[in-house]
């Protein structure tokens, strides 16, 4: 990831910004692989749905408004990227197209 020839700039900043996105990814996976092997996770989820079940019928459409809403943006992202992509004719910067 990093060679001898770095400077200042923004690679540097998207490398070092990358280290702990990757540890904070491994500490997640982590936590998440130990709750749920030892059983805690779905302790957790029981007692969660079963104290919001009087609420799920008045947030329904509102998760279901919120998840159309998210899917259009993330479509139309998605979208305008491959465009660019194309209209272009090359591929974006390298450390951007690793991230997507």
């Amino acid at each position: 990831m990093f060679d001898r020839r770095e400077t200042l700039g923004a690679d540097l900043f998207i490398k070092l910004a990358m280290i702990p996105a990757v540890v904070l990814n491994v500490v997640f996976q982590t936590a998440y692989y130990v709750a749920s092997h030892t059983g805690s996770l779905d302790r957790v989820l029981r007692q969660a749905s079963s104290s919001v079940d009087h609420l799920s019928t008045r947030y329904a459409w509102r998760a279901k408004v919120a998840t159309i809403v998210c899917w259009i943006f993330a479509a139309v992202n998605t979208s305008y990227y491959a465009y660019q992509v194309f209209a272009s004719g090359s591929p974006l910067h390298t450390t951007l197209v690793s991230l997507f």
